[in-house]
């Protein structure tokens, strides 16, 4: 079976931060939890599959006209034959309103 990705979400698929509530669906989507904690929960994940972290690169996901906060991690994983294979993750906040 080939694996087919999703398509990269517009911004009129992204629903402002006020906007979201836990009866559409988006419970889990928040935590109190502090950014070094989500990095280190984050780190033991991928160490578990047998791959390191290289980095988290902080920045700014422009979709159409909204700006979300959010983070790139950088990981490299080892094949049982050795090679080292590289991957990213991104992740973004949901934008909030412009006041």
């Amino acid at each position: 079976m080939n694996f087919i990705p999703e398509q990269t979400k517009t911004a009129a698929s992204v629903p402002y931060f006020e906007d979201v509530s836990s009866d559409a669906g988006w419970q889990g989507q928040t935590t109190n939890k502090t950014i070094a904690t989500l990095k280190s929960e984050i780190t033991a994940s991928i160490s578990r599959l047998g791959g390191m972290i290289v980095g988290f690169q902080k920045g700014i996901f422009n979709t159409d006209d909204k700006s979300r906060d959010g983070f790139r991690i950088h990981y490299t994983i080892e094949t049982p034959d050795g090679k080292l294979i590289p991957g990213r993750i991104d992740i973004a906040a949901l934008p909030t309103r412009p006041y």
